[in-house]
């Protein structure tokens, strides 16, 4: 068994989509924390707080798996029932791609949760 399916993954032993965003997330921003040179001539340092993290979960609207930055768009309802855009900035589609992300990894009407720091 494959520490996807201990982890709740789908078919094929791929991870679930909240998984799959958190790899995402460590992926878009594993460069910047790594503290890559190559990447400092175009890329600001982000400045997060490290110690709060927020949730949201939401309904994917369109995943682009294009460079120079994957895309993941959602949609997200509130507390308060107001439908808001959200969308994350994720890293470069041969990053990406070898760690196991594919461009029907993530299809509209999919529920995900996405967990990143503010």
């Amino acid at each position: 068994m494959s520490i996807y399916s201990k982890l709740g993954g789908g078919r094929r032993n791929l991870p679930s989509p909240a998984l799959r965003v958190c790899l995402f997330s460590c992926v878009a921003v594993s460069p910047a924390l790594l503290g890559m040179s190559s990447l400092s001539a175009h890329h600001a340092r982000p400045e997060y707080d490290r110690n709060a993290q927020i949730s949201i979960t939401g309904t994917v609207r369109e995943f682009e798996l294009v460079n120079p930055h994957a895309w993941i768009h959602i949609v997200v309802t509130t507390r308060d029932g107001v439908t808001e855009n959200w969308s994350f900035e994720g890293g470069s589609v041969g990053r990406l791609r070898r760690v196991g992300w594919t461009r029907d990894m993530l299809k509209p009407g999919d529920n995900i949760t996405v967990l990143f720091n503010v």
